[in-house]
């Protein structure tokens, strides 16, 4: 299990693969200023992304500083106590042995060098000495996952 400190600034977080997510911008031709009035202008487009796994979104959320844990498990990771809700279901295709875990923001403004290139180049200092951040990344191996996001609080 990994868990990254992520400061979410909009009403979202999105994870994704970026190679994957790429692809299917690019086979669509969606423009890439603004993928997030793509997907709402087009739900069925919306819903291809999530069926194909291209990206989980995660929202509406308060905007704030969140702990957000990936584990590939067959059994819980999170103690049933501390559990808020759970969504199963949802799909997420890794082909480039990375997730990245982002606030809604990458949606908003889709950058797709500084996503696919992003964990290769130094942080900024000040950028570095921050715990929370906008984006991280979590390494985890190629393959098709079937995802349940589950909202908990440490009690």
């Amino acid at each position: 299990m990994t868990e990254v400190k992520l400061l979410v600034q909009t009403a979202g977080l999105v994870l994704f693969d970026p190679v994957v997510l790429q692809a299917f911008i690019d086979y669509h031709h969606l423009p890439v200023s603004n993928l997030w009035d793509s997907f709402r202008s087009n739900p069925d487009l919306a819903k291809e992304a999530l069926a194909t796994g291209c990206l989980l979104p995660v929202h509406p959320i308060v905007a704030w500083d969140y702990r957000v844990r990936v584990a590939v498990a067959a059994q819980p990771t999170v103690p049933a106590e501390w559990v808020l809700f759970a969504a199963a279901g949802f799909a997420l295709h890794v082909s480039s042995g990375r997730v990245l875990v982002a606030d809604g923001w990458a949606l908003l403004r889709w950058e797709a060098a500084a996503y696919l290139e992003f964990g290769r180049q130094p942080l900024a200092a000040n950028y570095a000495a921050n715990d929370f951040r906008v984006v991280q990344e979590v390494r985890v191996p190629n393959g098709w996952y079937q995802v349940t996001v589950v909202g908990f609080c440490e009690r």
